[in-house]
This record gives structure tokens, C-alpha cells and sequence, in this order.
């Protein structure tokens, strides 16, 4: 069985801060996923989507996932930046 993993890394570099967002067994999924995920961020992290099988491993380093798609963030402008931040200033 195919598995996919949404993978989010900060700023789209795996060696800053990153988490694991989802797993599911359906790619169109991972990749709506993805995208909506690098959206929700704010445009400061990407995400990727790596496909892997399920018991998969045969111990050589990096050789049993490969990153089919990778999703950048929405660019708030300035204008929707300084909205979010008075209305974070209200609460």
C-alpha cells in the first residue's frame, strides 16, 4: 500500500523548524491537503507531499520516500498583515 505524507518545513527548509501535518493513503487527498495547510501558515511555511510504502524499508538512508509536490504558502500583502494584527490587539 501506498502511503502519503504532508510534511510542513518553516520557511520550505527542512533543516528549520517542521512538522508532520497528515498521512493518508490517497494522493489527490495529500495534495489538497498540502496546499491548504502552506495557506493556513501564512506564506511562512511550504509543504510537501512524499510518497512512501507501507512497511516499506530496506535500511539505505533516504531511499524509501520521494517528494512528489510540494506547496508554497499564500503572501499576505502589508494591508492583510497590519488587519490581523489589530484584530489580534482587540482580543
Amino acid at each position: 500500500m501506498r502511503m502519503y505524507i504532508v510534511n510542513a518545513y518553516r520557511w520550505g527548509d527542512r533543516e528549520k523548524h517542521s512538522y508532520t501535518v497528515a498521512v493518508f493513503d490517497d494522493r489527490v487527498l495529500a495534495i489538497k491537503c498540502a496546499k491548504k495547510e502552506a495557506d493556513n501558515r501564512g506564506g511562512k511555511y511550504s509543504c510537501t507531499v512524499e510518497s512512501c510504502k507501507l512497511n516499506d524499508y530496506n535500511g539505505e538512508l533516504f531511499n524509501y520516500t520521494v517528494e512528489i509536490y510540494r506547496a508554497k504558502g499564500h503572501e499576505f500583502t502589508t494591508k492583510q498583515k497590519i488587519k490581523a494584527i489589530l484584530a489580534l490587539r482587540k482580543e
